[in-house]
């Protein structure tokens, strides 16, 4: 549990926000100096940072810790989602492209209730209680 108060949390998804707009922006500019390949890696290299902030800032700081964890994780998913979304367009023979953008799609939207049923019960089982007046 952060036990941040409901404002720093609004602020720490704001950052997500913007850093998100700012991603986006860089989008067209480097899949074309990096590769496809490598702004997908450097977007899981965010996001890798974005978890380990977070996770960090119940030890080491808060609100401000949490914020730059938003703000690696707000960064990442564009570069993943875009350039994965690219990578695979540019790679599939287009009469096969509706079928495997519908395969891939499933599989995403399957694994979300299995993530849902199996970090519920964790984060009952391990997580502290929330603080009173606290956002998480």
């Amino acid at each position: 549990m952060l036990g941040l108060p409901t404002w720093a949390l609004g602020l720490a998804l704001a950052a997500e926000g913007g850093a998100a707009l700012l991603s986006a922006a860089f989008i067209p500019r480097l899949p074309r100096r990096l590769g496809e390949a490598r702004t997908i890696v450097l977007g899981l290299a965010f996001e890798a940072l974005s978890a380990v902030a977070i996770a960090a800032s119940v030890q080491v700081g808060g609100a401000p810790v949490v914020a730059l964890g938003q703000l690696f994780g707000g960064f990442s998913l564009p570069l993943i989602n875009i350039s994965l979304v690219t990578l695979r367009q540019r790679i599939t023979p287009r009469p096969l492209l509706g079928r495997v953008n519908a395969v891939v799609r499933m599989f995403i939207m399957a694994a979300l209730p299995v993530g849902a049923l199996l970090g519920g019960p964790a984060r009952h089982h391990h997580a502290a209680r929330p603080r009173r007046g606290s956002a998480l």
